[in-house]
């Protein structure tokens, strides 16, 4: 069957689209799932542009930031400097070692920029290690405006999957654990492991989710309501 065709070609098709297609199949609903999935990634598509498109921006304007302050350091700085020094006056501290770095950045300046790639280079490498990732995906969070973004992207991307599973009639726990795969920062991971936990054990979904503090309030009761009034794929897509 298509699935299993799939399955063969795991490195092409995300494993969510094989899991699907093979419980659409079971249930006799594969047209429906196919426009799930086709809508599913259209919509995560234009999350990811919006995202690019929300970030762009302050992305400009630090970047313009740094320039500024490296270009203020390197040839305006030694300017005053040297008026300071003609006149003999007394400077404070910090005016001191700003001009100082202002010292550093003209005569070190490809020194400063290699040193910049090579730890931007090992935090890549490092990130790679579960530790580290859990610890920097942890500190992404509590960003002031790149945390709340990532939220609810991820949160968005989860809801509509597992809404969308929830309808293709897969059980709770397979529909979560599936859906679980599509999160990519690590706190969010282990907050799902837990509600998977929960579920298993009697309890309810909405419960380890509030417990964490990282799941939106908003999300958390949409699908309180959902799992309290037996619509759960219908809530939790909203």
């Amino acid at each position: 069957n298509l699935g299993q065709a799939m399955k063969l070609q795991a490195d092409v098709f995300p494993s969510l689209m094989i899991g699907m297609i093979e419980a659409g199949e079971a249930s006799g609903a594969l047209e429906k799932i196919l426009a799930y999935l086709a809508n599913l990634f259209s919509k995560e598509h234009k999350l990811r542009e919006k995202m690019k498109s929300a970030l762009t921006y302050p992305a400009c304007i630090s970047f313009l930031a740094i320039t500024l302050l490296f270009f203020i350091l390197t040839f305006v700085l030694p300017n005053f400097k040297r008026l300071f020094e003609a006149n003999k006056m007394e400077l404070p501290l910090l005016t001191k070692l700003l001009f100082e770095a202002s010292v550093l950045c003209q005569k070190h300046w490809l020194e400063l920029l290699s040193a910049l790639w090579i730890m931007i280079l090992m935090l890549l490498l490092l990130r790679r290690l579960k530790i580290v990732k859990e610890k920097l995906d942890r500190f992404l969070l509590k960003l002031p405006f790149w945390g709340m973004l990532l939220k609810k992207a991820e949160v968005a991307r989860f809801s509509y999957t597992l809404g969308a599973l929830l309808k293709s009639g897969l059980p709770l726990l397979s529909a979560l654990e599936m859906a679980g795969r599509i999160v990519s920062n690590t706190c969010l991971a282990k907050t799902l492991l837990t509600a998977q936990k929960s579920i298993r054990e009697g309890g309810s979904l909405a419960a380890p989710l509030k417990e964490t503090g990282i799941f939106p309030e908003l999300a958390v009761q949409m699908i309180g309501i959902g799992e309290s009034c037996g619509e759960m794929e219908a809530k939790i897509k909203k």
